[in-house]
C-alpha cells in the first residue's frame, strides 16, 4: 500500500508495472499529506501521522 498526498490510499499490483506505469486501486480517499505510516501489531488498523495528529483506519482483511 502507498499514501498519495491529495489522493489518499492505494494498493498496486508490482507484478503488473509496466514502463513505470501501474494501474491503483484505491482504499480510502483523502486530500490530506501525512509524513509517516504503520500497521498495528495484528495487521488489522493502519495509522497515519499529521504532524501531533495520528489517524486510524480499521482495514478489513
Amino acid at each position: 500500500m502507498l499514501w498519495a498526498d491529495d489522493k489518499g490510499l492505494f494498493t498496486v499490483d508490482i507484478e503488473k508495472i509496466d514502463n513505470g506505469v501501474c494501474v491503483k486501486i484505491e482504499i480510502v480517499a483523502s486530500s490530506v499529506e501525512v509524513e509517516s505510516l504503520t500497521w498495528d501489531n495484528m495487521e488489522k488498523v493502519f495509522y497515519a501521522a499529521l504532524g501531533k495528529l495520528y489517524i486510524n483506519l480499521k482495514m478489513a482483511r
